[in-house]
């Protein structure tokens, strides 16, 4: 007889998968609008933010798999709610033998890991080119991240015993061996290592915001405009750091809390999705900001050459230009595609013919902040 709490499980589950599925979805528009707006992205950028979306749609897929096996296959059996569900392959022949329906939640804890793992790399990535290639800033994250990844794969493994399919008196033995086949034996035993993983995974989003503030305040400059940028950028850390995090610990308390249901579950299933939305979003926002802060220097570099009496840009141009690399090219080799800031505050588009413009630029100053 199962010790959990049906209608509370269940409902932590149902509700905890359909918010899933939501950011899902959100996860897979973000990924086609960065294709689409940066082809010319960064190739390990680009490769990133594909396997992100992968693993996303697998996770999600785990996750219904495993409500369909709860709420649907099981229906009428409040003691179900309480067996952690594997993989799908090899279902038929394993309940056949062991009585156990097919396990698919185990996996949703490893992906999950995995994406964190991933987009944490990617800050502790930003987080060392900003404080210019310091080891000793970027290594605690990686370290973090590392051991947060080994104790969802530990939790897993101790989820399941890995056997030979040898005969059912076998499986029967090992499964009375290790008692770890619900989630109150594996919370009786083994509760440390899933602790463990949510306390690393917590720790490293807090390092991390921590390591974007100071590193984002120290690059202020005396200009009000780019300061204002980058106090977006400091608040916007803030922002990804707290969902990241806020979600981890509230998953940690009702695992710590709460024996007699898994409303920790439903709260976990989203804790991948907001690690994804996080590095997508941050991709977009990361270009945007830079796109930002070369119109401010123009700016404020047309600002000084008037002040001076006389501008450094050919009076062709009445507004200043950014060149975007990372957006579509022209179909003409000999056009290059402007991004021009025109008066009114409002952004064009613009054809510049390199064979008959001659075309002179002045920067005096460049910001650029990975984020």
């Amino acid at each position: 007889m199962s010790s959990l709490v049906f209608s509370q499980s269940a409902g932590a589950l149902l509700i905890g998968g359909l918010f899933a599925s939501l950011l899902s979805g959100f996860v897979m528009a973000q990924t086609y609008m960065y294709y689409k707006t940066y082809p010319l992205d960064m190739k390990y950028l680009k490769a990133l933010v594909l396997v992100i979306c992968i693993l996303d749609t697998c996770h999600t897929a785990f996750i219904w798999t495993a409500l369909w096996s709860y709420l649907i296959d099981n229906y009428g059996e409040p003691g179900a709610i309480d067996i952690i569900h594997w993989c799908v392959c090899l279902p038929m022949f394993i309940s056949r033998l062991t009585g156990h329906i097919s396990r698919n939640i185990a996996l949703t804890i490893v992906v999950t890991a995995i994406v964190t793992f991933l987009v944490q790399l990617f800050f502790s990535y930003r987080i060392f080119m900003l404080s210019k290639k310091n080891y000793f800033i970027a290594a605690p994250i990686v370290i973090m991240a590392l051991l947060r990844l080994v104790s969802a794969c530990v939790s897993t493994a101790e989820m399941y015993v890995f056997v030979q399919l040898q005969t059912a008196q076998r499986l029967r033995e090992i499964n009375a061996r290790f008692h770890l086949g619900t989630f109150t034996q594996f919370r009786a035993l083994v509760q440390w290592v899933f602790t463990s993983g949510l306390s690393l995974s917590t720790a490293a989003d807090f390092l991390i915001t921590g390591s974007l503030f100071i590193l984002l305040h120290n690059s202020r400059t005396g200009a009000p405009n780019v300061n204002a940028l980058i106090d977006g950028l400091i608040m916007y850390a803030f922002e990804t750091g707290l969902l990241t995090s806020a979600g981890t610990v509230v998953s940690m308390i009702c695992w710590l809390a709460m024996p007699r249901n898994i409303v920790f579950l439903g709260l976990h299933f989203v804790i991948g999705k907001s690690y994804a939305i996080s590095l997508l979003v941050t991709s977009v926002f990361q270009i945007k900001r830079q796109c930002q802060l070369m119109e401010e220097t123009f700016r404020l570099n047309m600002r000084e050459n008037f002040r001076r009496g006389h501008s450094s840009a050919p009076k062709e141009f009445g507004a200043p230009v950014i060149f975007d690399a990372r957006r579509r090219r022209t179909a003409d080799p000999d056009q290059l595609a402007l991004s021009v800031i025109e008066t009114d505050g409002k952004r064009g588009s613009a054809e510049l013919n390199l064979k008959h413009t001659m075309l002179e630029v002045n920067v005096e100053r460049t910001v650029h902040y990975d984020l």
